[in-house]
């Protein structure tokens, strides 16, 4: 859960850069930016600041494309080409210049160089202007005035939905930028208010979807999402947030669909492509998300996020080798950091490679770490059992067995087998085969744990044969024939199968128990002179004779039929 909750905090951060709807052939910039194909708009806006044609507008959001990757003083020489050749373009290229200053933590000017020009920016006709100022003054902690240059904005163009969509978005970034989840509040607001004045506007739509995702609202962003679609399927924002939302309400199918429909659209950063991964992690594309994180990881090899998920795909498409080299590398960069940062999963997913790679004795101490911190997920008891089998410690391996079958009431039959078998394997063992009283206890929980696989199981075979095992062993001279009914049920079921070659070694270690239970019988009431002799003798003959159509000169068969002539 911790892991998903990490790649749910990743999705949260990205947000709409402009919201003015165009086509891609009256503004192709624009529509770039709106369609989040960030790379394209770069690419041609590089292009125009170096022929100098830039506009002023390009050159502001060159410069926040700039700020949102950490690139400040790029930011600052795109705010700087804004040209000047007015007011209002004066006052954009300082919001520019104030807002990389923020970003550098250089804020005691900042205060004095905006009261020098509040006359400018209140008289300003510029909504855009307006609300970069405002997003300049909360960030100072002057919210009042930032608030009322957002309603000034507003007041400017009140019948123009794209200015109330940018006011929702900067109080979207504020939310995120100052830690105030309930601005999103204010955002939605005035993405309501876009929507009432343009009902199809859709960058207001699919940037009220994102506040609503962004407040955890997952439903309600679902609902608007979806009437987005019904508007224009190929609304590129609409297709990530789909993606996204589905992701955090658990349809990782859906959330595969879409997110993949939209790296397929654009040109995917590395923060996508990493959103990406985890959606397809969920979804158990594994090979998928390993490829597109052995690329990632090319770029960035001590991307301790990105280790951790390159390990744990490799462990789902058992390439132990190279994901237990990531796992080691990100145990390496984790335990240097903040032990307290790593989760049950991590020293699962390190358990599971060192298994996979025949580093039992390695491997249990990771899972054993695992379930200190996490004692309700079955499957570490599980793992932990087989590691234990595998070192042929198969005491231990019962006792991690029996924590999984008596963690889930509804435990399957396979689960039961495992410990069953493992049962039988302790009591077979020198040390406990020298005690009887141990070596019954084993038994039993053997009989019981089979007794299990036949009541989930009751059309398979391996149940009863193995109870019947089980049953055999506690009657070792087969006296009191306790493995009797297994027995008979097993050759029932096995028989039923009409492949009796590929069972032939389960049918005769049945047909050998019933053929000399029977024969015992026969052979004491001949002794005590009991009329049931000549019943147990027929039985025995068709038993022993059913060995010899498999193995004509089994000797044992041979000579038991010779005993019974």
């Amino acid at each position: 859960m911790a892991i998903q909750l990490m790649a749910a905090n990743i999705l949260l951060m990205a947000g709409p850069l402009i919201a003015q709807v165009v086509t891609p052939q009256t503004d192709r910039v624009t529509w770039y930016l709106q369609t989040e194909q960030i790379a394209l708009a770069k690419s041609v806006m590089l292009k125009s600041l170096e022929n100098k044609t830039i506009s002023a507008d390009q050159a502001f959001n060159l410069g926040k494309i700039y700020l949102d990757i950490q690139k400040n003083d790029s930011a600052l020489l795109a705010f700087n080409a804004i040209p000047t050749m007015n007011e209002e373009q004066r006052l954009l290229q300082l919001a520019g210049q104030l807002l990389v200053e923020l970003a550098h933590g250089k804020s005691t000017d900042i205060s004095m160089k905006i009261a020098r020009e509040t006359k400018a920016i209140n008289s300003s006709k510029s909504a855009k202007v307006k609300l970069q100022m405002a997003l300049v003054l909360a960030q100072m902690n002057e919210t009042a005035t930032a608030w009322e240059l957002i309603e000034q904005a507003c007041a400017l163009k009140t019948s123009d939905a794209s200015t109330f969509t940018e006011a929702g978005d900067i109080y979207a970034r504020l939310s995120f930028v100052l830690k105030q989840p309930e601005l999103y509040g204010k955002a939605c607001g005035r993405y309501e208010q876009a929507i009432y004045r343009n009902k199809n506007y859709l960058p207001a739509r699919s940037s009220l979807a994102e506040a609503y995702f962004k407040s955890r609202n997952y439903f309600e962003a679902k609902t608007i999402l979806n009437e987005t679609m019904a508007i224009d399927s190929s609304w590129i924002p609409a297709i990530r947030l789909l993606g996204e939302v589905h992701y955090a309400l658990g349809n990782y199918k859906q959330a595969s669909h879409y997110y993949t429909r939209y790296v397929n659209l654009v040109k995917p950063s590395v923060d996508q492509l990493q959103k990406y991964t985890y959606i397809l992690y969920f979804n158990q594309e594994y090979q998928k998300a390993k490829e597109i994180l052995g690329t990632l990881l090319s770029s960035d090899p001590l991307n301790a996020v990105l280790l951790r998920l390159y390990a744990y795909t490799s462990a789902e498409t058992k390439a132990s080798g190279e994901g237990l080299r990531a796992i080691e590398q990100f145990m390496k960069i984790r335990q240097a950091e903040d032990t307290l940062r790593l989760i049950p999963t991590d020293y699962e997913y390190y358990g599971r490679l060192l298994s996979m790679e025949s580093y039992d004795s390695l491997a249990v101490i990771q899972f054993e770490k695992a379930i200190q911190l996490d004692t309700t997920k079955i499957s570490l008891f599980e793992y932990t059992a087989k590691s234990f089998e595998k070192l042929k410690n198969y005491e231990k391996s019962v006792s991690f067995y029996t924590r999984a079958v008596n963690a889930n009431p509804q435990s399957p039959s396979t689960l039961w087998f495992s410990r069953g078998r493992n049962c039988l394997l302790f009591a077979e063992t020198p040390e406990v085969a020298a005690d009887s009283v141990r070596k019954t206890k084993y038994l039993n929980l053997a009989v019981e744990s089979f007794s299990k696989v036949a009541e989930l199981s009751p059309v398979s075979h391996l149940g009863f044969l193995w109870k019947g095992r089980a049953l055999a062993a506690l009657d070792p001279e087969t006296s009191q024939g306790l493995a009797e009914e297994c027995y008979r049920q097993s050759i029932l079921l096995l028989e039923a199968k009409n492949a009796t070659e590929k069972y032939k070694t389960e049918l005769l270690e049945a047909y050998r128990y019933m053929g000399y239970l029977n024969y015992l019988r026969y052979d004491q009431s001949v002794k005590d002179k009991k009329t049931e002799a000549s019943g147990f003798k027929d039985k025995s003959i068709e038993y022993w004779n059913k060995i010899l159509t498999f193995d004509p000169s089994n000797q044992v068969a041979l000579q038991a039929l010779k005993a019974l002539k």
